[in-house]
């Protein structure tokens, strides 16, 4: 019973999304080619990210490149050095899977497009908000968005528009 109603507020959680969330392809396009370059892997970057971030002034930060992947902070402030109170999530890629450091454990199976799935980590509310988590694998690499607080429509969201 208990997960039936898990499946029914999800579906519930889908048909009310964000909408179409903002658009942040100017943004993630500055630190593409830097990316790219160094990564041996295909580079995901959202082009949309949930209306919650509407009104901020964004920072890609990039937290890590090289040939086995990537990480980037989705920053609130350009000198933001990954810590949660001025981070709104996170993009990684990776050749490898992504450990137990970069990824909590548990989480539920999602459609995220096609064949492909992913496995969505809800956030855990609390004093300090944790952020959720969707991760996949793709093309034979390995992806995964964290985003502060995100549900599971705005991870979708996200996910979906990343190219």
């Amino acid at each position: 019973m208990r997960n039936v109603l898990w499946a029914l507020g999800c579906i519930v959680m889908l048909g009310a999304s964000s909408g179409s969330g903002i658009d942040v392809s100017k943004t993630f396009a500055r630190i593409a080619p830097t990316l790219k370059s160094q990564a041996k892997i295909a580079v995901l970057l959202p082009v949309r990210l949930p209306e919650s971030f509407g009104g901020e002034k964004l920072f890609p930060i990039v937290d890590r490149a090289g040939r086995s992947g990537y990480a980037v902070d989705i920053a609130l402030s350009a000198d933001c050095q990954g810590e949660h109170a001025c981070s709104g999530g996170h993009v990684y890629g990776s050749a490898t899977p992504l450990s137990a450091n970069d990824l909590p454990p548990g989480g539920s199976r999602v459609q995220l497009n096609g064949s492909v799935y992913a496995i969505y980590r809800r956030s855990v509310i609390g004093p300090y908000p944790s952020d959720a988590y969707l991760s996949w694998k793709q093309n034979g690499a390995y992806y995964a968005i964290a985003l502060n607080t995100g549900s599971l429509a705005d991870m979708l969201l996200t996910a979906r528009s990343m190219r």
